[in-house]
Formats: C-alpha cells, structure tokens, sequence
C-alpha cells in the first residue's frame, strides 16, 4: 500500500516557512532627565535596515517627576488651597514639532495660616505615552541610513492653583526623567506575502489531506 503521510509533511513544512520568515523593523528607546525647568537634547539612531521604511512612530514614552511644592499666604487668616502639579515635556526634532506630555499629580487640598505662613508638601506625577506616526515618504527619508537624528527635550514644572484666594506665593522643585522612543515598521517584502499565501493554502490542504486520511484509518472510502 503507498503511503500517503508525506504530502502532510510538505505542507506542514512549507507553512513552518510562511510564519517564520518576516520583515524586521527597529525599536530604539533613550533615557533624558532634568531637575526644574530644564533643556536637553537626544539621539535617535536612524533605521538601518535592508528592508524598505514604512513608517516611524515617534513617541515620548515615559515620564516620571517628584518633587516639593510650597505655598505661601500673604493674607491675614488661614486660607485653604486646593493645587495640583503639572510637568510637561515637550519634543522637538525631525519628523516632529511640538510633540507634549503632561504628568499630573493628584490635586490636593491644604489649610495654610495667614501673614505669610507656608506649607510645603512632596508630590509625585508621572504619564505617558505620547506619539506621533510619521508615513509620508517624503518625510520619512531623513530616517534611514547609517548615524543618529537630534531631539531637544524641553521640561517646565507649575503649580496649578484649582481653588483658593489670592495674594499667595507658590515655589516647585522638581527633578523629571522619561524615555524617548522610536519605531521603524518595515514594509513587507513581497516574498514574504506570497509565501505567506501559499502556507494558507498549504494549510487548507493539510487539513483535507488529514480529514481524508483519518477517514481511510477507519476503513471509510473517499474519493
């Protein structure tokens, strides 16, 4: 009797093809910090691979700030204040233009005594992400090759004041630290898709092929 195992053998080979073969983009990820506000710059390498660019999400991933806020009443009786902390950065650099991330703290309410009493409390904040996907051919250029692009960093911490009087005086210290990243999506390679299609079809066969077989073990007749 002819065995009839070794077509499922092929198909299930040429779809072990189909899924392991794939067009390889690029993930890099820079770390940045600063104490108040702050100016800083840094790099991202460019894409740099054989595989054509599709696109380049650009994203401020991660933001991480502390810190202390101090409040100051120059009136005459304890007034009450309910404040929140914001520390945004923003990114600027190829590809993009004023790319911002706000970290809010959790708002908070404090009694604070009258002719120039002060309270001063920690706090801490963090966000993220926030991107920007860039697909425009045009744009997308200045991406690829050997070498790095230039980003600037720009972080500014303020007291919000959400409720309470006026006069009054606020003060922040903070130190901030995030991640900047970029993704490189490379097109896939058209090889990739019609060997991809035909692990579909080899698939559907090795699953006929494998009915057709299961029904032969018990003795049933097929054609």
């Amino acid at each position: 009797m002819r065995s009839r195992r070794k077509p499922m053998v092929s198909c299930v080979l040429m779809l072990t093809a189909a899924v392991t073969l794939a067009s390889e983009g690029q993930t890099f990820q820079v770390p940045f910090s600063g104490s108040g506000n702050f100016a800083t710059t840094v790099t991202l390498p460019k894409y740099n691979n054989p595989s054509p660019l599709a696109s380049a999400l650009i994203e401020i991933l991660s933001v991480m700030t502390s810190g202390t806020a101090t409040i100051t009443n120059n009136g005459s009786i304890p007034q009450t204040y309910t404040t929140q902390i914001d520390s945004e950065i923003s990114l600027n650099g190829p590809g993009v233009s004023g790319l911002t991330l706000d970290a809010l703290s959790p708002p908070r309410t404090d009694t604070v005594p009258g002719n120039n009493g002060s309270l001063t409390y920690s706090f801490a904040a963090s966000g993220g992400p926030e991107s920007t996907l860039i697909t425009n051919p045009a744009q997308l250029t200045q991406f690829v090759g050997s070498g790095s692009l230039t980003y600037s960093v720009n972080g500014t911490g303020n007291i919000i004041l959400l409720n309470g009087p006026t006069p009054a005086q606020f003060t922040l210290t903070s130190d901030a630290s995030g991640i900047i990243e970029v993704v490189y999506t490379a097109v896939p390679e058209p090889s990739v898709l019609s060997l991809s299609a035909v692990g579909f079809v080899s698939l559907l066969g090795f699953i006929g092929i494998s009915r057709r077989w299961a029904r032969y073990s018990n003795g049933s007749r097929y054609r």
